[in-house]
């Protein structure tokens, strides 16, 4: 869905909205798979490269060790390394929204 469809679709224009819609971090979850995730959970287990039913002390470990290959500053002027991280980070926040840590 491009920015201007999320902005059409969200139809009020206020700064939260359009904040909303940038961070590209929301979707309708979907059904859960057998062990209750959503398709967002098992995309970003897919981003940080664990199975689904990892533990969160290897998630963090992974999350940790990808953050620091593709971190802005580690790739200066690399803007794929920084759309890694961007994903990176965003799936870690989405498993430690469901594991609680």
């Amino acid at each position: 869905m491009s920015d201007d469809e999320v902005k059409e679709a969200m139809n009020d224009g206020s700064e939260s909205a359009d904040a909303f819609a940038q961070a590209r971090t929301f979707e309708w979850g979907g059904a859960v798979d057998a062990d209750g995730n959503s398709s967002t959970e098992l995309t970003a287990y897919d981003v940080l490269e664990v199975d689904a039913g990892s533990s969160a002390d290897l998630i963090k470990k992974q999350y940790r060790r990808l953050a620091k290959i593709y971190h802005p500053d580690s790739n200066p002027g690399d803007p794929a390394a920084a759309e890694r991280f961007h994903e990176i980070q965003t799936a870690y926040d989405v498993l430690r929204a469901k594991h609680g840590f």
